[in-house]
């Protein structure tokens, strides 16, 4: 009934790619798949480093018998056989990748973009605006500017939580008004062990001196102190705050739960940040229907579903069915979380297309859509939902 292939992808959410000319391995081919802890410590490394940042922290058995084997790889060998015509095979397939990206890698990826009609990134990297490190996109850019390093760096040098918070504030207004980033991305429930809470001014100052004698607790009244500017600040100048939730690869300070984005929820239904702008990047999986909830709930909250696409390439489509059964379909958005390579966008939007092919075709079916409404909500998790927040367009 359904083939949205021609529909555009905008990516909500990438790490940088690598298009350079050169050979890869097996481990640098499915490592970025492996979020998780590998089988070995490297030297001078310790657990809880996720095995996509820090390779050498598996070993080759770990590569065959685990990150082989996660659906999305089998996933990633199942599309590039098709598109290189050959054996279902990760080595037939890594050697047949590995003539494409010797011989021409920019072409190659521009090829994987225009086959899905990937028309832009928002890309979240430390790198300035403009950089020529960002060329590797054949589509348009957005940005996002993060924040987390900032606080740590600037904590360091400020003698005063005014200090820190005018120096953050100023940074963000810049950022935004000036060099036209279109977000800023924070890491809450992963930087705090307490779950987010209001911290006005006055209790943040209280607390900086001793944050800044090593009290990690006081530390943390200080991060929500500036956070709650943060939120207030998205009212002022009309930004989003794209919020890292879920389980991506790391189990933070092991409180598994706390990872859950429920715990905003005491904070946000405060009216003070009704209309502050967010987004609650990679839809907290597992924790996928509580985004949903949320989203429907309040109307400043957006979900944003990278990093469960392309993961959960085996289930994406009942994903998708408990996203949009509950969430508004206006507030809805397709990432990748991907990074290193760019066939993980061009598999993210291939799988995102199919996910709504079959749920929108079984809705169609059942009755409960018409199939110009199906179209509709097809274009705007696709693309339009991005364009409209971020472009104020569609």
């Amino acid at each position: 009934m359904f083939n949205f292939k021609d529909i555009p992808f905008f990516d909500n959410h990438t790490h940088l790619i690598d298009t350079s000319n050169r050979e890869i391995s097996l481990r640098e081919f499915i490592t970025p798949f492996a979020h998780g802890y590998g089988d070995i410590l490297a030297p001078g490394k310790h657990f809880g480093t996720p095995v996509n940042s820090d390779p050498a922290s598996c070993t080759d058995d770990y590569l065959r018998t685990v990150a082989a084997n996660l659906g999305v790889t089998k996933t990633l060998v199942a599309y590039l056989s098709e598109l290189y015509r050959c054996e279902p095979n990760l080595d037939v397939v890594l050697a047949e990748r590995n003539k494409r990206s010797l011989q021409d890698m920019k072409g190659y990826t521009e090829m994987l973009y225009r086959d899905q009609n990937i028309i832009a990134e928002m890309v979240d990297s430390p790198l300035p605006m403009g950089a020529s490190e960002l060329d590797v996109f054949p589509s348009k850019i957005y940005r996002l500017w993060q924040i987390d390093p900032r606080i740590v760096d600037y904590f360091k040098e400020a003698a005063s939580y005014d200090e820190l918070l005018d120096r953050l504030d100023a940074e963000v207004r810049h950022a935004i008004l000036t060099e036209h980033f279109h977000g800023v991305k924070y890491h809450v429930l992963e930087k705090m062990t307490r779950k987010p809470h209001i911290v006005i001014a006055d209790e943040a100052r209280a607390q900086f001196a001793a944050a800044k004698a090593g009290d990690k607790l006081a530390y943390e009244e200080v991060y929500y102190g500036i956070f709650c500017h943060m939120l207030l600040l998205t009212q002022e100048i009309d930004f989003p705050i794209h919020i890292h939730t879920g389980i991506t690869g790391k189990t933070y300070h092991g409180i598994m739960e706390q990872l859950d984005p429920f715990c905003f929820c005491e904070m946000l239904n405060n009216d003070e940040f009704y209309r502050s702008h967010i987004v609650l990047l990679h839809c907290s999986y597992p924790h996928t229907r509580n985004v949903a909830v949320m989203a429907n709930t309040y109307p400043n909250i957006w979900a944003d579903m990278a990093q469960v696409l392309p993961w959960a390439s085996f289930n994406f489509a009942q994903i998708v069915e408990e996203i949009i059964a509950m969430a508004p379909n206006s507030k809805i958005t397709f990432g990748t979380g991907s990074h290193n390579h760019p066939e993980l966008n061009w598999m993210s939007a291939k799988i995102a297309k199919s996910a709504l092919e079959f749920t929108l075709e079984n809705c169609v079916k059942r009755g409960v859509l018409t199939i110009p409404q199906a179209v509709e909500t097809a274009e705007q998790l696709l693309y339009k939902n991005a364009l409209r927040l971020y472009d104020k367009q569609i």
